[in-house]
């Protein structure tokens, strides 16, 4: 079982792609060169040697099963590939430190679902023994239902507190100053708590978002984690389930720029004749917040009408300045002829303008800083979880791969030059550069499943409305 899992590993993350019938040349070059460098490791191509000879031991049908699993995985996106892949890494090695013993009732088990039972089992009864004593006696307590509540319940525990302890430790100093940090809304700066009463919680917010957020008022860092969250969930520019379906229930200084572009015989009015008197002028009337939202954004176009934060942003200049930097220096630098029509189409409109950034964005893995919640002495990049893995305008790649490359295909005098140390995420942004400027053939892979995945995903799905299924 474990030599076979472990063929597969290396079958999946070393072999040219079976999904692709002909390796391009620059691939075979560059797997030629990355085995005259394992050479030099005589341990290493030993094992190479055991996993293929574990791997043609199978049966026919199970290597078929196998190349299937390898085509089906390169056909996902890089993100979901290097999840798995990552996943298959750490069960490898969980798998290799087991006793044989277990590794056998494992593999013996009758099928899938029996192995997935046995392996949930013995992970679950590793959980248990690195527990405190007070949580091992109350779980030894319980049986059935009751008993796997309580350790779903612990395990979400110990995974809020591990998150909570990664934000503390990037507060240290202020920690330590004694400095306050914002734990509930009356704390935040004031044109945060502007931004947050009159647009993230008054048009973004669904109820239970709201109810989320009045929940973790008074705590630190779970309030300010749970606030950055939700507004990167709710940009303004982009458009959500949630908005608002009448001029009446704009945030003030909304209401107060389509007022200062009325008739002057508008300002006399008093609410809420004043509200209908405003959406008979823009040709606004009520309605559901998507089509709300299209009329509102047209209404500022024809009258010149640039609203803050991004709110319907319908051309660049509705974006911020930091926006505007990156559709300069990062976003249209790399958009090809039929992406930059796209975006051109796209101006003037909205939804279609912001969604278009954003669709363009991800196309080529660029994280789009859109407005999110206003500027102030606390850095909110500080709240948000970061990724271990991953480089702004790169696709994603697994950790194996990565540390496989820095350890058999770079000498030292590359890994001195990328300052490679294992705590630093930025060492593996550098190694993940690295890695991709030498592996072009890599690069345009994983950028061809990323942009044909959402059109295989559409076509699997209309065949399958077409089917009525």
């Amino acid at each position: 079982m474990k030599r076979t899992l472990i063929g597969i590993a290396l079958f999946v993350v070393v072999a040219p792609l079976a999904a692709v019938p002909e390796p391009p040349a620059e691939e075979v070059q560059s797997n030629r060169r990355r085995f005259a460098q394992l050479r030099k490791h005589p341990e290493l191509v030993a094992k190479l040697r055991d996993d293929a000879d574990a791997f043609f031991a199978l049966t026919p049908e199970r290597r078929k099963a196998i190349v299937q699993i390898h085509k089906a995985l390169h056909q996902e996106t890089s993100a979901t590939q290097a999840r798995l892949l990552n996943v298959l890494d750490r069960y490898v090695d969980w798998l290799h430190d087991l006793d044989e013993a277990t590794r056998k009732q494992i593999a013996d088990a009758p099928d899938k679902n029996a192995r997935l039972a046995v392996i949930r089992d013995l992970r679950e009864t590793e959980w248990i023994k690195d527990q405190p004593k007070a949580v091992r006696d109350k779980i030894a307590q319980l049986q059935g239902d009751a008993r796997k509540t309580l350790i779903a319940k612990e395990k979400q525990e110990d995974r809020q507190h591990r998150i909570e302890w990664q934000i503390a430790s990037r507060f240290w100093k202020e920690l330590e100053s004694g400095r306050p940090l914002p734990a509930k809304f009356a704390e935040l700066p004031n044109p945060v708590q502007s931004y947050v009463q009159n647009y993230l919680q008054k048009m973004f917010l669904s109820a239970e978002e709201k109810d989320q957020l009045a929940k973790l008022e008074g705590q630190w860092p779970q309030y300010p984690m749970k606030l950055v969250e939700l507004a990167d969930k709710h940009p303004a520019a982009l458009p959500g389930p949630v908005g608002p379906k009448s001029i009446s229930e704009l945030p003030v200084k909304v209401y107060k720029e389509l007022l200062s572009k009325a008739p002057n015989k508008f300002q006399k009015k008093e609410l809420p004749n004043q509200a209908a008197l405003l959406a008979k002028y823009y040709k606004i009337p009520e309605s559901k917040w998507s089509e709300f939202g299209v009329d509102l954004a047209k209404a500022a176009k024809q009258h010149s009408i640039v609203f803050d934060h991004e709110f319907l942003a319908y051309n660049y200049d509705c974006l911020t300045k930091p926006m505007q930097e990156f559709m300069k220096t990062k976003l249209e630098p790399v958009l090809d002829s039929k992406e930059f029509y796209r975006l051109n189409n796209a101006i003037g409109k909205w939804p279609d303008y912001p969604q278009a950034i954003q669709d363009l964005a991800d196309n080529h893995h660029l994280r789009v800083p859109w407005f999110t919640l206003p500027r102030a002495a606390e850095n909110w990049e500080n709240y948000r979880l970061r990724k271990t893995v991953g480089l702004d305008g790169f696709p994603d790649v697994p950790e194996g791969r990565l540390r496989d490359f820095a350890l058999f295909e770079l000498d030292s005098k590359d890994r001195a030059k990328l300052r490679l140390t294992a705590d630093d995420p930025d060492s593996k942004r550098r190694l993940a550069e690295e890695f991709f400027r030498k592996k072009q053939f890599e690069l345009r892979r994983l950028r061809a499943a990323d942009q044909n995945r959402p059109r295989l995903e559409n076509a699997v799905s209309k065949s399958a409305a077409e089917k009525g299924e």
